[in-house]
């Protein structure tokens, strides 16, 4: 990246964090974020803000089920590591057989490839119930929903070299005042710390101090889109 974007922003007078795995802008001038200028800039802001507070961040891609070695039925859950863009995974346990006869099968028969249904205590639920994400029509659709995962920014720790603890995945949450603590942003003079490097051009018109109260209209809500 040839600037600091993030950067930039805190300078102007811009409120950048992220909330609930969502990042929200609001604008110094009060003005609108046009939507098409956050779809191309929002993976290099959150990419810039979790490199700034050296924290974990993770983008779900996609999930499979199978059997694993115990031959218990799974759910593995894909991310992308947001700082080295490398997967990682975690696995929750699920029923990937069918609960009874119907028309499309007989009882204990093979589920459609990606089709799961977790236990109402599961450690799946409580990882859906994190992200905010209301529940399927039921729980055998859940498979439905699971491409809702990507507009959630999550942090979790390593278990392994690339298995997450699956307890750990939860939204990311970075408050402001954290970004604008990181950076050497002063509220009552522009200073900004050599941790974020160089930034190139000239602010726009928002050049004075930043100011907490007053200054910013209601947020824009944006979230990274999936690869």
């Amino acid at each position: 990246m040839n600037s600091n974007l993030l950067l930039s922003l805190l300078i102007r007078g811009d409120r950048v964090s992220i909330v609930d795995g969502r990042l929200q802008l609001q604008s110094a001038s009060g003005r609108p974020v046009p939507d098409a200028w956050l779809k191309s800039h929002r993976d290099q802001i959150v990419f810039e803000a979790i490199t700034a507070l050296n924290v974990q961040a993770f983008r779900f891609h996609k999930h499979t089920t199978g059997k694993y070695q115990n031959m218990a039925g799974g759910l593995t859950t894909h991310f992308i590591d947001l700082s080295t863009d490398e997967e990682a995974f975690c696995i929750f346990n699920a029923s990937i057989s069918r609960a009874r006869t119907t028309s499309h099968g007989e009882k204990g028969s093979p589920l459609p490839t990606g089709h799961f249904r977790p236990g109402k205590r599961s450690e799946f639920i409580k990882f859906w119930d994190r992200s905010g994400l209301p529940y399927p029509r039921d729980f055998s659709s859940f498979h439905e929903r699971m491409n809702k995962l990507k507009q959630i920014i999550f942090t979790g720790t390593y278990r392994d070299q690339k298995k997450l603890e699956k307890y750990s995945v939860t939204p990311l949450t970075l408050r402001y005042d954290e970004l604008l603590k990181v950076s050497g942003i002063q509220l009552d003079s522009v200073k900004t710390s050599e941790f974020f490097g160089k930034t190139s051009g000239t602010p726009r018109e928002e050049t004075s101090t930043p100011a907490r109260e007053g200054l910013l209209s209601t947020p824009v809500t944006t979230r990274l889109a999936g690869k």
